[in-house]
């Protein structure tokens, strides 16, 4: 991350191992042929200084701290140059994030149901130093962001009861109830009716003096599909086979970055329904 004239460098964004020790290293970048910077820098973390000020050295002029431990989320690293008779005082700051800001918890991760039934999950969305709205969305399948979601199952609905949770930058939770709705084995896929000829055959035989056992034949017709009352099928094929597992994600979006240049991070918890058959 180079911020002129200071370079001011550290471990990225991580969402792996925290309270783990780190070295920040501010450099004084110059152009070529161009002298040395000297004089001190003080490294600051959010507003609190990373030891005493730091004499640069070298060519480029560079200062570092090390054995630093981050804080979960979101952080600033601050470099105030104190200037020398080549170059003036200049204060530069970056943007991180560290750690896992957000975290998932759940009463239950799967649930086994009948068709019809619905699966009700409490999961807990657990902010330790993020600030800002965060998406909340359900995506089939285990993706690692929704991004790159696969087809839902057939028959499934996945619902939450909030769509976005308002962070303050401090250590809190926002409960989210998940809802993963299934049709009945009936309602999977109805198969359209199309009356058959011979039934349009038979009814014209009757359309003269039998308007009664015509409309009789219509209704019944009607009333199983046309499937045995006028003689062959209304199918337009068989229904797709109902589902028997579900599998969604529960995904938080995390924006960070200024400027211009962000990153997004996804944070999710998969919950999986079983559905008898």
């Amino acid at each position: 991350m180079i911020v002129y004239p200071f370079i001011t460098s550290m471990p990225q964004s991580n969402t792996g191992v925290l309270n783990v020790a780190n070295t920040v290293t501010a450099q004084f970048a110059t152009g070529p042929n161009a002298a040395a910077a000297t004089g001190t820098v003080q490294l600051l973390m959010n507003s609190t200084p990373l030891g005493a000020p730091l004499p640069l050295s070298g060519n480029p002029a560079e200062a570092s701290v090390a054995n630093i431990t981050f804080p979960q989320g979101n952080f600033t690293i601050t470099a105030n140059y104190s200037g020398d008779n080549n170059y003036n005082p200049v204060s530069t700051t970056v943007p991180s994030s560290w750690g896992v800001p957000l975290g998932w918890t759940a009463n239950a991760t799967s649930a086994t149901i009948n068709p019809g039934q619905t699966a009700t999950f409490n999961v807990t969305l657990s902010n330790f130093n993020y600030s800002g709205t965060v998406p909340l969305m359900c995506v089939a399948g285990t993706s690692p962001n929704p991004q790159t979601p696969v087809t839902p199952p057939a028959g499934v609905q996945c619902n939450l009861s909030v769509s976005q949770a308002n962070l303050a930058g401090n250590s809190q939770s926002v409960p989210v109830t998940v809802t993963v709705t299934t049709t009945t084995l009936s309602q999977l896929s109805p198969w359209p009716f199309t009356a058959p000829p011979v039934c349009a055959l038979v009814l014209w035989g009757f359309r003269r003096k039998q308007w009664r056992r015509m409309a009789l034949c219509v209704a019944a017709a009607l009333a199983i599909g046309g499937i045995t009352s006028c003689g062959g099928s209304g199918s337009t094929g068989p229904p797709p086979p109902p589902a028997t597992t579900a599998v969604y994600t529960v995904f938080a979006q995390v924006t960070t970055g200024s400027s211009g240049v962000t990153d997004t991070s996804w944070y999710g918890v998969t919950l999986t329904v079983n559905i008898n058959q």
